[in-house]
């Protein structure tokens, strides 16, 4: 059985907040089978205007990334299976990268998000 685990009390509570994407639960899920032992460090938040993070129902969360050895290949694997927009090929559903506050991977959806075949 994959685990999950949140950073603290405070990303629990705000990962329930507002409902979820039902393609954010298929890609949380396959995350979690695919890669056993991710944190979630974000969900809901409140951002700036355009911010998935505070959507409703919510469109992303970010994963801890050092727990694994080569987070760049994971980033390649998630994005090699999830097509974020058709419409908008450059958009991709996870993002390993450094918003200032350490590296760590965004995970966001579209309503347009699909599993490549």
């Amino acid at each position: 059985m994959p685990i999950l685990e949140f950073k603290d009390k405070e990303v629990l509570r705000n990962c329930f907040k507002n409902g979820w994407h039902p393609k954010l639960i298929e890609i949380l899920v396959w995350t979690l089978e695919n890669f056993s032992g991710s944190v979630i460090t974000e969900g809901w938040r409140m951002a700036h205007a355009g911010d998935v993070h505070c959507t409703n129902p919510l469109r992303a969360f970010d994963l801890r990334s050092w727990v694994f050895k080569e987070p760049e290949l994971v980033e390649q694997k998630i994005n090699q299976a999830w097509e974020y927009d058709p419409n908008r090929p450059e958009k991709q559903v996870a993002w390993y990268h450094d918003s200032g506050q350490g590296k760590h991977f965004h995970i966001q959806v579209h309503p347009n998000t699909r599993r490549r075949v």
